[in-house]
């Protein structure tokens, strides 16, 4: 699994040391250190259990610079790996006090978004702002606040259909009219009002 992440991302080459292990040991071809795979359809990907897609993900993760997370979570993103996006939360610091710690809490909020895991994007995309708001970027860190207000309009929405759908009509209405003030107020606080 990890290999084929590792692949993925660096246009076709993997480490060895992260191949020799490889359940795709038969499809491998080495040259100075590094190895490629000789599968064209990764989609198998996803009908692995969570547990190896984490596994996997926490390989990568051990063997990259901090660098290239943003890339990898766009990765799963175009993948809809759901286990992988998850792994990435799990496993990389919330507090990396730089404009990369930030970048990375940005584009992870997105992910987890992505998959409605809206507690944790709420908590990425708090993060982002502090931290952008700590480097100086203001505006970033505006848009950031933004994006969490409307995450959280989202799970609103979300609470509030499944109200619907239980006849708690009155519950309903307050979670919709308190969505759609988070809706609004997230215009005003990215400042595109």
């Amino acid at each position: 699994m990890a290999s084929v992440i590792m692949q993925l991302l660096r246009g076709g080459s993997v480490p060895r040391d992260l191949v020799s292990n490889s359940a795709f040991g038969d499809l491998v071809s080495c040259r100075d250190g590094n190895c490629t795979i000789a599968v064209n359809d990764f989609s198998f990907i996803k009908d692995l259990d969570s547990a190896s897609i984490k596994e996997g993900v926490i390989k990568v993760l051990r063997s990259m610079d901090l660098a290239g997370v943003p890339e990898l979570i766009q990765l799963f993103i175009s993948m809809e790996l759901e286990a992988g996006i998850m792994a990435v939360d799990e496993n990389i610091n919330i507090n990396i006090n730089s404009e990369l710690g930030a970048k990375i809490n940005e584009v992870l909020g997105v992910a987890l978004y992505s998959i409605a895991a809206y507690d944790n994007a709420i908590t990425r995309f708090s993060a982002a702002s502090a931290i952008y708001e700590g480097i100086g970027d203001v505006g970033r860190a505006r848009f950031m606040e933004a994006m969490s207000k409307i995450t959280r309009a989202e799970d609103l929405r979300v609470k509030a259909s499944r109200l619907h759908d239980e006849g708690k009509h009155d519950i309903e209405k307050n979670m919709v009219e308190d969505a759609s003030k988070l809706y609004a107020s997230s215009v005003v606080t990215s400042g595109k009002l």
